[in-house]
């Protein structure tokens, strides 16, 4: 999707959305080139540090200089696309500053894309067949990339795992509660499921009888 050095906005209402990139990512090369920032009081634990840094997330310290840490880092690593959350929350918040100064500093565009729970997808917000890049001009002000960024987030048609709590709220996903897994995947495990829970009352009965 990307062809080029960009910073990713995305809808970040899940912790799962760690756990989807590891897995999704394992076997492909391109883990290599996605980078995402993560609190370092929540890197701390080795279990978790791992398998986070493994897909490409990177300690970060929350002062006022993770910005300046960030586009270091990218600056370093021309080859890294930054994934970053507006919001800095799971919850509905108003969006954070950080990501408009860390694209000033770096000179790279913005991207609206996210993990689509609908369509079970990466999806971004597309103009032919190339991402729509929003770049930012020395001139122009925070407020006016933020309602330019948000309005192309709400029209986005990305569907988070919990849209209500993206802010702005995506067009056309106010209602959806979007499965982790597609319906047959669902059918599957419940099959397994299903069989396992039978399988283990035939064993108690035969115990029972024997």
């Amino acid at each position: 999707i990307f062809d080029r050095q960009c910073i990713v906005l995305y809808p970040h209402t899940t912790k799962l959305e760690v756990v989807i990139a590891f897995f999704g990512l394992i076997k492909t090369g391109y883990r290599h080139r996605i980078c995402f920032p993560v609190t370092e009081a929540f890197m701390k634990y080795a279990v978790i540090r791992i398998p986070v840094e493994y897909v490409g997330g990177f300690s970060l310290r929350e002062d006022t200089q993770s910005t300046t840490t960030i586009a270091e880092y990218l600056n370093a690593h021309p080859d890294k696309i930054l994934f970053i959350s507006p919001e800095g929350a799971l919850a509905p918040t108003k969006w954070r500053s950080g990501f408009y100064y860390i694209a000033k500093a770096t000179k790279l565009p913005l991207v609206i894309a996210g993990m689509d729970f609908r369509e079970h997808t990466i999806k971004a917000v597309m103009n032919g067949g190339s991402c729509e890049y929003l770049s930012i001009s020395p001139t122009q002000s925070y407020a006016h990339i933020e309602k330019e960024a948000q309005r192309r987030f709400a029209a986005s048609g990305i569907c988070p795992k919990h849209p209500l709590c993206s802010y702005p709220l995506i067009d056309g996903t106010e209602c959806e509660r979007p499965t982790f897994l597609p319906a047959h995947r669902r059918r599957q495990l419940y099959f397994i499921a299903a069989a396992f829970v039978l399988f283990r009352i035939c064993s108690l009965l035969f115990h029972t009888i024997a």
